[in-house]
């Protein structure tokens, strides 16, 4: 229908990776410079839902980084304390 169209021209992939989120951010920026940048701009009646979605694309962006950022962190904790077990075992301080 009309309030899906609004965000169809995005062509939006599922997000799971940092480089997915930029990507999505960076099309829906773009789809907002094009139409506040457009000299005959009109409030249209699909902006307050196109606004919703995204508000909610950047809520989702911002958990996902934050789930992201958990996961790296994680992964540096364990690779760390292996690394010190490591050292431990051949003669390090």
């Amino acid at each position: 229908g009309d309030k899906m169209a609004e965000t169809e021209d995005l062509d939006l992939k599922p997000l799971a990776t940092r480089e997915e989120l930029i990507e999505t951010l960076g099309k829906i920026l773009r789809k907002l410079n094009r139409r506040l940048s457009n000299e005959r701009f009109r409030i249209q009646k699909s902006d307050d839902e196109f606004l919703s979605f995204v508000r909610a694309t950047t809520q989702v962006a911002q958990t996902l980084n934050g789930i992201l950022k958990d996961a790296e962190l994680q992964e540096i904790d364990r690779r760390l304390t292996e690394l010190e077990a490591s050292m431990g075992k051949h003669g390090g301080n």
